[in-house]
């Protein structure tokens, strides 16, 4: 097995050098990083840009839904209360249980901690570095060159439908993926206290992403991933029984999001 984590404070001090060249490059540490067409739907910018034709419908969710909750979560926090009920959309609805606000996900908690404004764009590049080193070193445990790791991890983090998709709550659940997969294997081939927390941790933050259609299909990727690396089954269950502890951990999120959607008329293909 390749000796990960003693590189590993090197490694982050790299990624986060990498990460401040980028965020200061970009001009991330200036506004919020949005849907560029949006701006001629809505004021103050409509009336000094020509009408657009939004190409991408899905793109503009952030500025609808993802930044506004994001900024009355964190209004709601900093009030002592729990972040339940949303009064400023429709005639109330639930936020805590629509599961995309993610109010749970540790990728949030900069906006919630420093408001919108100064948080937003944290969460996005958080994103990337994450889902970069948690490829990197998944690659490299399973004994890829160096030189494959990172352009596996490259590959990964700076892929079109991940940087496509950067804003929205699919890549809060996509980002802590590959942390699962290293973890998983690991401890289903030999069991530590180390790789055991890192598989709590890593299956809590997938699941608190806010996209839970997309847990059932990392599921069934990690199960796989663990029962070829387990060298029997009594080692693939252990490592189900602490992937279920985390899995319990995220339960407050998830319980609320099941009771929501069987009370939805989206449980019988309504929209």
């Amino acid at each position: 097995m390749v000796r990960l984590f003693r590189p590993l404070p090197w490694l982050v001090g790299l990624v986060a050098v990498f990460g401040i060249t980028v965020w200061l490059t970009l001009g991330m540490h200036r506004g919020l990083l949005l849907s560029g067409a949006i701006r001629t739907k809505v004021w103050p910018w409509a009336p000094f840009h020509p009408p657009v034709p939004l190409t991408a419908q899905v793109l503009s969710d952030p500025l609808w839904m993802f930044v506004p909750w994001m900024d009355f979560t964190a209004r709601e926090l900093r009030a002592g209360r729990i972040p339940l009920w949303n009064p400023h959309q429709e005639a109330g609805v639930p936020l805590l249980a629509n599961a995309q606000s993610a109010v749970g996900s540790p990728l949030l908690w900069p906006g919630f901690l420093l408001g919108v404004e100064r948080g937003w764009n944290p969460t996005l590049i958080a994103k990337v570095l994450i889902a970069f080193l948690g490829t990197y070193l998944w690659l490299r445990d399973r004994r890829r060159s160096p030189p494959a790791a990172l352009l596996g991890a490259l590959a990964v983090a700076i892929s079109g439908s991940f940087i496509a998709w950067l804003a929205h709550p699919l890549t809060l659940t996509a980002a802590a993926v590959p942390f699962l997969l290293l973890f998983g294997g690991r401890f289903a081939e030999r069991a530590t206290r180390r790789d055991a927390a890192g598989l709590f941790v890593s299956t809590y933050v997938v699941l608190s992403g806010g996209h839970p259609e997309s847990a059932p299909i990392v599921a069934l990727l990690a199960a796989a991933a663990v029962a070829v690396r387990s060298p029997s089954f009594a080692g693939f269950v252990r490592t189900g029984a602490v992937a279920f502890l985390g899995a319990l951990l995220a339960a407050p999120l998830l319980l609320p999001f099941v009771e929501y959607l069987l009370a939805s008329e989206a449980i019988s293909g309504l929209s």
